[in-house]
């Protein structure tokens, strides 16, 4: 009996030594502070950036520095070009419980996106491999920050010139119809303010400054643009740059007007064009 006593107090006194060593885990994270979604606008982001900061969630501090790692990854948007991070590594002071700055800021650019552009700027590693990135353990949050790009310019094809429009020559409103075939607008109205002439017209090549850019330059050098009313040929002689904005939906140009006389051109006098959509 006495045997049997002492066994089950050997077992007792195991099973107590076992409970003692069984510890609670404590997890420790690191987490992006704040939202997990952004908007940066194009414009204004582009000088004043979006800060991102890490949180570090631990019960104190440490005592080194900790590193963190961060990856960018845009949809439509590519580094350089829609917009840039300062930087891709951050650090948590030693003693600190907050990190340094990150910076994203956006390249304002004049090129429309038909498509969403978006970035997200995700926390991959910390070099304490025993915090965890995120806040919890199965699903964490606020380990990336998804941003939305806004843009500034409008998505509007070359095609709104293909249209009525109204041409203010010399500033004074007249009716006008473009034709858009390619990058050739053709447009026919009063486009030198004579009543004898109301549907002269005149074709020009728009070219945009780089590709995909919605504004861009007007020509076409000379145009002969046909005999009016009064019985004189007439023609058109380009003077300085023609624009398009096709955001704000106007072309303008100006020339000079000559009329045929005899076997040569005789110069009359200069217009200025500005063609608006209706």
């Amino acid at each position: 009996m006495k045997k049997l006593f002492v066994i089950l107090l050997c077992a007792v006194a195991f099973a107590c030594d076992e409970d003692q060593k069984i510890i609670d885990p404590v997890f420790e994270f690191v987490s992006i502070k704040g939202n997990e979604t952004a908007n940066l606008n194009e414009s204004t982001n582009s000088e004043a950036g979006y800060p991102i900061v890490i949180q570090l969630w631990a019960a104190k501090t440490y005592s080194s520095d900790i590193d963190l790692t961060f990856q960018a990854t845009g949809t439509n948007a590519t580094a350089g070009t829609d917009f840039n991070l300062t930087t891709t590594t951050l650090k948590i002071r030693a003693g600190k419980l907050i990190s340094d700055t990150l910076w994203i800021t956006t390249v304002n650019n004049e090129t429309a996106s038909a498509l969403a552009r978006t970035v997200e700027v995700k926390l991959t590693a910390a070099s304490q491999s025993a915090i965890k990135i995120g806040l919890g353990i199965t699903n964490p949050t606020n380990n990336a920050i998804l941003f939305t790009i806004i843009e500034d310019e409008c998505s509007t094809p070359l095609t709104i010139f293909n249209a009525v429009l109204t041409n203010s020559v010399s500033g004074t409103p007249k009716p006008a119809t473009g034709v858009l075939a390619g990058n050739q607008l053709s447009v026919t109205g009063n486009l030198i303010d004579y009543g004898a002439f109301p549907a002269a017209s005149i074709t020009m090549t728009l070219t945009p400054e780089f590709s995909g850019a919605t504004r861009g330059s007007a020509t076409f050098g000379e145009f002969e643009s046909g005999t009016d009313n009064d019985g004189y040929e007439y023609k058109f002689a380009q003077t300085g740059n023609g624009i398009y904005d096709v955001c704000a939906g106007t072309v303008s140009i100006a020339y000079d007007v000559l009329y045929k006389e005899g076997n040569s051109w005789t110069y009359w006098y200069s217009v200025t064009n500005a063609f608006s959509v209706d």
